[in-house]
């Protein structure tokens, strides 16, 4: 065989190598939209479940779980009004478990629940619930609705970028209500090593009949817990 066939035949491997390579990164990006695209759909359907069960609670006051296998329950709506736009309410759930936050933003037990006086942490997924939180600027205002029915209106007052490790910022937050998410937003990885905190304080003072949630040591609260 001549030297030229043997390149000839070197060049078309080569080519057939890179053309296998090619079908399979898409191929696996095919996969990856398909499982995102899920996720996704999952997540929404499951904020459907949700407000539903919340919708009864408004009603009599107790907790309702949202589907019948559920080891929680909604306890807050959650409405952004960035730039003074209202956006699409948020369902909170009780427990920031990382199968909860599955389903939507969750309430960190242990802080005060959501409309009780104190402070209150409530997690969320950058690339589903709390994408919504991209964009928001101080001065912009959080409705949050407990089932009591009572309304609370907070303003945005501070935003962080802090280690996923550092727990500093949450142990020294004044009362308010704090929304943690990973940061950035446009990151490819499902991991990250920051996150995103959002300050808000009460614009008005919680209702005094409002049941307070007893609290945990807040030096113990590291934003690692609470979202990936």
């Amino acid at each position: 065989m001549s030297w030229q066939a043997g390149a000839f035949e070197i060049g078309v491997g080569t080519m057939k190598a890179r053309r296998l390579l090619s079908l399979a990164a898409l191929l696996l990006g095919l996969i990856l939209i398909i499982k995102g695209g899920y996720m996704q759909a999952k997540a929404e359907f499951a904020q459907f479940l949700i407000a539903r069960a919340f919708e009864q609670s408004l009603v009599d006051g107790q907790p309702h779980k949202p589907w019948d296998w559920a080891d929680t329950y909604p306890v807050a709506r959650l409405e952004l009004l960035k730039g003074g736009l209202p956006q699409r309410p948020l369902y909170v759930l009780a427990g920031a478990s990382g199968r909860n936050l599955a389903f939507g933003p969750a309430w960190l037990e242990g802080t005060a629940r959501p409309g009780a006086p104190g402070h209150s942490v409530i997690a969320g997924h950058r690339d589903s619930h709390f994408a919504q939180l991209r964009g928001l600027v101080v001065g912009d205002k959080l409705l949050l609705t407990p089932f009591s029915g009572r309304q609370q209106l907070f303003e945005v007052s501070a935003l962080r970028i802090v280690s996923e490790h550092d727990g500093q910022a949450l142990a020294e937050a004044e009362d308010g209500l704090t929304l943690v998410t990973c940061y950035p937003f446009d990151a490819l990885g499902a991991r990250s090593e920051k996150r995103l905190l959002v300050f808000a304080k009460p614009l008005a003072k919680p209702r005094a009949n409002a049941a307070a949630q007893p609290a945990i040591g807040m030096t113990r609260l590291r934003p690692s817990r609470l979202a990936s």
